[in-house]
């Protein structure tokens, strides 16, 4: 495996020697509370365009939820797949953009994590098992991302929203998804149960194995270098979302 100074040279490479206007994108997925694989990969197949280059599912283990990626390889392309798991493979990311400042959280990161990848989003994972939400605070970038942490799912977007991320709640079950038509698909025929929202916010569920609905917590997006943000009932503005315990 190459050494953390190879890697972030490498990372800075791949990001320069992008073709002249290629979208950075992929495209992002799951459902949580339900364990419906082919109601994940009909949400997948409508983001293709997005990341046409490979794909991937983690049904959690802890919890009834199933998360998806559609990738378009640009760092790492032959060993950058996702899902990424932590050693223990008790966590998952999936995302979708370009973290900026990869090569300086590289070398920290390095000494205490094994990188099994060279992608940027398997530092957001190792930045998540030590700081949890706050890991944000930490990130210069575009990105919106789903880790899977046991029982929980955790939804995040960058402050400006450069890279979407839906979700909409239906009958308890929860659905995200990159784009709206990939969640508008599965969820127009009860349109009357369901609310879509276009996230501005971290939003963390927990699903437990009794079969409660989940229960979600969001928390603003804080500015870059301000404290981590205490948990709110509110974010921009936006209605909170029906789940119950």
């Amino acid at each position: 495996m190459a050494d953390s100074d190879e890697m972030a040279a490498r990372c800075r490479t791949k990001r320069h020697d992008h073709w002249e206007g290629i979208a950075h994108m992929c495209g992002i997925a799951g459902i949580w509370g339900q364990i419906d694989e082919a109601r994940v990969r009909r949400m997948m197949d409508v983001l293709i365009h997005r990341g046409p280059d490979a794909s991937g599912l983690c049904i959690a283990a802890a919890a009834p939820g199933v998360v998806g990626h559609q990738r378009l390889s640009i760092i790492d392309p032959t060993g950058g797949n996702q899902p990424i798991y932590s050693a223990d493979r008790t966590q998952a990311i999936i995302a979708n953009g370009e973290i900026y400042n990869f090569p300086q959280l590289l070398p920290r990161l390095s000494q205490q994590y094994q990188f099994d990848t060279t992608s940027d989003s398997e530092a957001i994972l190792h930045l998540y098992a030590e700081h949890e939400l706050a890991a944000v605070n930490y990130l210069e970038g575009m990105y919106a991302f789903a880790i899977v942490d046991g029982a929980r799912l955790v939804l995040a977007r960058d402050p400006i929203g450069i890279k979407p991320l839906y979700y909409a709640e239906q009958d308890g079950v929860l659905l995200f998804a990159s784009e709206l038509k990939a969640l508008a698909n599965e969820t127009i025929p009860n349109r009357g149960s369901t609310t879509l929202i276009s996230l501005s916010c971290i939003i963390r569920t927990e699903c437990h194995s009794c079969g409660i609905a989940p229960r979600i917590s969001r928390r603003h997006l804080p500015p870059k270098g301000a404290p981590d943000a205490r948990p709110s009932s509110s974010c921009g503005g936006l209605p909170t979302p029906r789940l119950s315990a």
